[in-house]
């Protein structure tokens, strides 16, 4: 028979889902989503350092250590892209 494969890419605001994604965006931009005890908060960070089981970002100069566990949804960040 004939077959055909169909490959594709996540683009430049690909999801990050685990520790080596995280480890992989170091110096780099990402928009966060988390949900914990505090509420559901959002950031727009730069990737300081990533470990098993957290991540390190920091936002408007201030460091947050958020377990891999409270994040809901995490992109990179396509710097070239302007925000409307």
């Amino acid at each position: 028979g004939t077959y055909s494969i169909d490959v594709s890419s996540p683009g430049p605001e690909r999801p990050l889902r685990t520790a080596s994604h995280f480890r992989a965006a170091v110096g780099k931009t990402i928009q966060l989503k988390t949900a914990g005890a505090d509420g559901v908060r959002r950031l727009r960070a730069d990737v300081l350092r990533a470990d098993e089981r957290a991540v390190v970002v920091a936002a408007a100069g201030v460091e947050h250590e958020i377990p891999y566990e409270t994040i809901v949804r995490a992109n990179l960040i396509d710097e070239g892209r302007k925000e409307p």
